[in-house]
């Protein structure tokens, strides 16, 4: 496996959580009366950094949108392996 799709799928892993902790914030902000948002919020990794939770939440979206693209590629090749030429 190439080292760029390992380090991908890390980073990836990192995203998920962040926004796992950003929604858990979130709504233990609302409990506590105290509205937050994304804007409000920031989250620190250990050995990587500090990251505004806007970011992470494009980070997330920029995963999401990758594999979509990926699959339309995908789809656009079996047409083109099933079309008559």
């Amino acid at each position: 496996m190439p080292v760029a799709f390992y380090q991908l799928v890390r980073v990836e892993e990192l995203v998920r959580k962040c926004m796992t902790a950003i929604k858990n914030q979130i709504i233990r902000a609302e409990a506590d009366k105290t509205p937050a948002t994304n804007a409000d919020i920031a989250v620190a990794i250990l050995n990587v950094g500090t990251f505004r939770a806007t970011d992470i939440q494009i980070m997330s979206d920029c995963h999401e949108i990758s594999k979509l693209v990926a699959k339309a590629r995908s789809l656009i090749s079996w047409i083109k392996c099933i079309e008559p030429g």
